[in-house]
């Protein structure tokens, strides 16, 4: 039950990173704002296997846990509102995913200021039926590329960091993506492949995104 219940986990929390996007800016020019919040400002993303969805950036802050975060409402009914955040360089992220961080889960996503093979770690406790302690959960980024460009559904985006994320519990490696952020307009791709791993009931998950239209006011 135990390997199992693991399984559901690494499943389950990887909504977290292909549902987040944007973040708030507060100081930076568009040129360097990797997660912009103006008001009603939109991005339509692609998703495989699931569909599309838009995010709408609000007019509203909200404080969790003594943090500020930025109000956007998400078109998957199955996610509801998104919360995202800046603080100088780093940019978080806050979810609650039922039963498993029933607390919340804050993440930190990108850091915008590293250099090429820069890296920082996000360890998370999680909770699991039938499992008596915490599961730590280690989310290790990387900056692989920065200042580059790249062409997303036909769009040449510039100025764009590639983070590459390993995600490891309980000595497994659960699996990696890669996420693309555009400087002035936030996500503009990501990729999330889930381990399969048939000795301890894991099922390979892949899933992508893909940015087809935004609108920055």
């Amino acid at each position: 039950m135990r390997l199992k219940h693991f399984s559901f986990y690494l499943i389950a929390i990887s909504s977290m990173f292909i549902f987040g996007s944007c973040g708030k800016d507060d100081t930076k020019t568009p040129a360097t704002d990797y997660a912009p919040m103006t008001a009603s400002s939109t991005w339509t993303y692609q998703t495989a296997p699931s569909g599309t969805y838009t995010l709408t950036s609000t007019n509203r802050d909200t404080t969790i846990n003594g943090k500020t975060f930025h109000v956007f409402t998400n078109t998957n009914s199955n996610v509801g509102n998104n919360y995202m955040g800046k603080s100088g360089n780093d940019y978080y992220r806050f979810g609650i995913l039922p039963g498993i961080a029933p607390t919340g889960f804050d993440e930190t996503y990108l850091k915008d200021n590293l250099d090429v093979n820069g890296t920082w770690v996000v360890t998370q406790n999680a909770t699991a039926p039938g499992i008596p302690t915490p599961i730590p959960v280690n989310l290790t980024y990387t900056i692989t590329e920065k200042g580059v460009q790249k062409v997303v559904s036909g769009t040449t985006y510039s100025n764009v960091i590639h983070v590459k994320l390993n995600i490891s519990a309980l000595g497994i490696s659960g699996g990696n993506g890669d996420f693309y952020y555009s400087g002035g307009v936030g996500l503009i791709e990501s990729t999330l492949v889930i381990n399969a791993n048939p000795a301890f009931g894991i099922q390979a998950s892949n899933q992508t995104q893909t940015l087809t239209n935004y609108s920055i006011k």
